[in-house]
């Protein structure tokens, strides 16, 4: 397992992942990364505001599928609300 570590919050993957881009979106203040849906949630607090981003596209602690498969769900999720 590999050990992340975004805004002083700690978490592990199967493999190094890029959250740079996470940064714009405010301060991480958690992550739950031991899902075995494939996707990542992150607290995020932007000026006071806290908001949870879900995220697929990195190999979890506990999901051993292909992430491209969990990024299709996901999407395929979202479509389905925003209908």
């Amino acid at each position: 397992m590999i050990e992340h570590v975004v805004d002083d919050v700690r978490f592990h993957l199967h493999e190094k992942h890029d959250f740079r881009w996470i940064k714009k979106f405010g301060k991480v203040f958690a992550v739950y990364p031991d899902k075995n849906d494939g996707y990542l949630c992150f607290g995020i607090n932007r000026n006071g505001v806290k908001r949870y981003i879900k995220y697929a596209g990195a190999k979890t602690a506990l999901y051993f599928g292909k992430p491209e498969d969990a990024v299709e769900q996901l999407e395929k999720a979202n479509f389905a609300m925003s209908s």
